[in-house]
């Protein structure tokens, strides 16, 4: 095949010809070339996605089956709890995980790494790194103001922790909940008064608030588990 418009007469046109060719077939080849390169990387992308998933489902194995050899290790608490029982727990536990933005994890100030589970917290961050923890101190009314000022210093170098009495004495009568001040909002409330109030449930909102507002100041929906 010729080029069109290139005189049969025109000087050196085989030339030509064999020059347009070979253009032609680099073009081809160079087209077929980032075929490849673009097949290969698309191969390599998802092996590594899948890479990542198999490494996040062992996590959360390893986590779930660390979680259970705790609870066996305790024959007491295991005693109590069929596994039909745990297996229907387990299944709602995750239901919650899965759909929370932001994770409270509840603490008993007399004890509270007896009640803090850090495989769980493992697991929660494991599954999706973008979820937010904040431990919750509650019952600060029952140990004294120092004990729970040193506990939240201590669970502040892992996750937002904040001081809490849950309004226990009045709920029928007496919903409402003590207001602190911006100053007082990381401190722990005054406990020396009759426990008639929720302590510390503002500065709980304001954290919450903080987490749903976007870094463009907008605010969005978020979902918020407890255990």
């Amino acid at each position: 095949p010729g080029i069109p418009g290139l005189p049969n007469l025109m000087p050196h046109k085989e030339a030509l010809l064999r020059q347009a060719s070979n253009m032609k077939d680099a073009l081809a080849r160079e087209r077929q070339k980032q075929r490849d390169d673009m097949k290969r990387r698309s191969q390599l992308a998802q092996t590594a996605k899948l890479q990542l998933e198999a490494n996040q489902r062992s996590r959360e194995f390893e986590n779930r089956e660390r979680l259970v050899s705790n609870l066996a290790k305790n024959p007491g608490a295991a005693a109590l709890v069929s596994p039909a029982s745990r297996r229907a727990y387990y299944k709602e536990l995750k239901k919650v995980l899965d759909v929370a933005d932001v994770v409270i994890e509840v603490l008993d100030a007399r004890d509270p790494l007896g009640c803090r589970c850090p495989d769980l917290e493992n697991m929660i961050l494991a599954k999706d790194s973008r979820k937010k923890i904040v431990l919750l101190l509650n019952k600060i009314d029952l140990v004294p103001r120092e004990i729970a000022e040193s506990w939240i210093d201590y669970l502040r170098n892992d996750f937002p922790t904040l001081a809490f009495k849950a309004s226990t004495q009045t709920q029928r009568t007496n919903l409402g909940q003590a207001k602190q001040s911006e100053a007082d909002k990381s401190a722990v409330p005054d406990t020396s008064k009759p426990p008639k109030e929720c302590l510390g449930a503002d500065a709980l909102m304001s954290i919450l608030r903080k987490f749903s507002t976007t870094e463009a100041g907008a605010r969005q929906t978020i979902s918020v588990g407890i255990i």
